[in-house]
């Protein structure tokens, strides 16, 4: 785990620094590990709305100060990180004004729009989506097909898989098995829906029930990144159900000998831990 992982757990306070270090070049990824991976790893549903209130009280200044478009001058490392946290504001905060922004903005962006700044397009299509119904993910999915390039059809066959509703979810997922959706580019859009707290168990389902199917039709070498958020998993049966999977189950030949696999399933496992120990935290403050 990073270190301002385990800062950030001890004081959520800590995250302004972060964030001003980030700022000054230095740990962008940290940001989004605190953003985004830590509230995945421990807050429970029932403590999901808490989570919201918290990611805007401390995202909403910063989005604010950093604008809502890029300024003369301006390095790539501010442009990037003010896609990022306007990302999290609007998934994580479910922050109503970002929530707006990305509605208002989606047929723009639905058409490739050059005007849109680059680094805040694929967050606020990211952000429409997660606040999205059928008709939003229809109207996504019909604009892959006149898509103006290959990253933009990523984009936005990314998004469709950040939709909430599991209908929709079965969707992103079961074309990952069909020519709807390039052998290539399936795990990247599985990762993602592996890595929502919304959708990971119902992604791990379709992983375990379509296994070899799956390392049918996508190349060997990127399943391990298909993989790489089993960590999100941690809360049981399923957390038991992944180790064992890959432990002695029909996962278990795959994942031998592969570093990257071991990498993840200690993760996983850690990851495990600390949501376990948060829960006998919580348990203990409010008996």
């Amino acid at each position: 785990m990073t270190s301002c992982f385990a800062v950030v757990i001890r004081e959520p306070a800590a995250l302004a620094g972060i964030v001003k270090d980030a700022l000054e070049g230095a740990a962008l990824p940290s940001v989004c590990d605190v953003t985004c991976h830590v509230p995945q790893t421990i807050v429970v549903d029932a403590d999901r709305a808490k989570l919201q209130a918290l990611v805007r009280s401390l995202l909403g200044p910063i989005v604010e100060e950093l604008g809502t478009s890029r300024s003369t001058g301006e390095s790539p490392l501010i442009s990037a990180l003010r896609g990022s946290l306007t990302e999290s504001l609007g998934t994580l905060g479910r922050d109503p004004s970002v929530g707006d922004r990305a509605s208002a903005a989606l047929d723009r962006i639905l058409v490739d729009d050059a005007s849109i700044d680059p680094d805040l397009a694929p967050a606020l299509l990211t952000v429409a989506a997660t606040n999205g119904d059928a008709t939003r993910y229809n109207r996504i999915e019909a604009a892959r097909a006149s898509a103006s390039s290959p990253q933009t059809d990523l984009r936005l066959l990314h998004a469709l898989g950040s939709f909430g509703e599991p209908a929709l979810i079965a969707r992103s997922l079961d074309a990952c098995l069909t020519d709807a959706v390039r052998s290539q580019d399936a795990p990247f859009a599985i990762v993602r829906m592996l890595g929502a707290r919304s959708t990971a168990v119902q992604t791990w389902n379709f992983i375990r029930d379509h296994w070899e199917a799956l390392g049918e039709r996508l190349p060997a070498v990127s399943l391990p990144r298909m993989l790489e958020n089993i960590s999100v998993l941690t809360a049981e049966p399923t957390a038991t159900e992944v180790a064992a999977f890959f432990a002695t189950g029909p996962g278990a030949e795959f994942a031998k000998g592969k570093k990257t696999m071991d990498q993840h399933l200690e993760r996983h496992e850690v990851h495990r831990l600390l949501a376990r120990r948060a829960a006998e935290l919580t348990s203990a403050l409010n008996p």
